[in-house]
């Protein structure tokens, strides 16, 4: 009788502290449990490019989206970049914001029910495009990190680092004029060309190509890093470079030449303290006639390409006022 009562009594404080306790340190325990038994989660660790351009398994697909679509969202992150793809049941997560933008990011997978990134684009290393990414890559599968060489000695640096190590989850490295295919849409990397001594013009530059339709993402991109790229920069939408600024050549006249984008979207804090978009931008802008969307006034916005135009969520703004308070 003793014995049983002892048994009763050890499940129910083992219960107890699994309510109670292991929550608390939910990180630490699976850290624990994937450096005995492996990772759990990432189990197609030695993923290469090559695998994945050419995957056609439908084991962990989202419910297919129909033949030519590509639905792409510009999550509103506050002053930052994150911009999900989702291509034929594949997704790309391209930045994630700084590292509040987890819940918001998660919340918007849990709403399209997205457990899985098949590869996460990291353009270059600061904070405000890589802060969720330990999360990202702590909570969700994810097949192949595409990074920039650039690296920083922050501490949102090293965690992303040591989150990539733990979770074994292999990384590219793209070179300009590189292509891969996610889904149906083709994939070429335009930038950087050059290695220099700056994150910002060591931005990865993604060009996205879905039937008739075309995305420039160009990170954080400079004016010196848009120069040395040799590689066909026309697209239908651009994702206006470093939050709309027009400090260092960000979004210059010849930016604007060399795109020539019928649509332009601006990923940026309301009220930031930078003052984007700048007003030299936003009169490119409006004398081209682009439309343009931005996040800090519109919130998350997506599009779809039928690969033979593109459908927006919401409507272009009518309002090209800069990021100041200023109108």
């Amino acid at each position: 009788m003793k014995t049983i009562r002892r048994i009763i009594f050890a499940c129910i404080t083992i219960w107890v502290l699994a309510v109670t306790v292991a929550p608390k340190y939910d990180k630490q325990i699976n850290a624990i449990f994937e450096k005995v038994l492996g990772p759990y989660h990432h189990e197609d660790k030695d993923v290469n490019t090559e695998e994945l351009s050419t995957w056609n398994d439908t084991e962990n697909d989202i419910t297919p989206a129909p033949k030519n679509s590509l639905e792409v969202t510009f999550i509103d992150v506050g002053q930052g970049d994150s911009i999900l793809i989702e291509d034929a049941g594949k997704t790309m997560l391209i930045d994630t914001g700084y590292w509040d933008a987890y819940d918001t990011l998660k919340q918007t997978f849990s709403d399209k029910g997205i457990e899985r990134i098949d590869a996460l684009v990291l353009t270059h290393p600061d904070a405000d495009h890589i802060g969720a990414a330990e999360d990202i890559i702590t909570h969700y599968q994810v097949g192949m990190i595409y990074t920039s060489v650039a690296d920083s000695d922050s501490k949102t640096y090293q965690y992303v680092q040591d989150a990539i190590e733990l979770y074994n989850v292999p990384v590219n490295y793209p070179q300009a004029g590189d292509t891969m295919q996610l889904g149906n849409a083709v994939y070429e990397w335009l930038g950087p060309v050059n290695d220099v001594d700056d994150t910002n013009s060591m931005s990865l530059v993604l060009k996205v190509v879905n039937g008739n339709d075309s995305f420039l993402f160009t990170g954080d991109m400079t004016g010196k890093e848009m120069k040395d790229i040799t590689g066909d920069m026309s697209a239908d939408v651009l994702k206006a470079a470093h939050h709309g600024s027009a400090n260092e050549g960000c979004n210059s006249s010849e930016l604007f030449d060399r795109v020539k984008p019928e649509y332009a979207v601006i990923s940026c804090g309301k009220g930031n303290r930078y003052g984007h978009p700048h007003k030299e931008t936003m009169q490119e802008i409006k004398e081209r006639g682009i439309k343009c969307f931005r996040t800090d006034e519109q919130g998350t916005i997506s599009c779809t390409s039928t690969g033979n135009g593109i459908v927006w969520s919401v409507e272009p703004t009518t309002d090209y006022h800069n990021g100041s308070s200023e109108k």
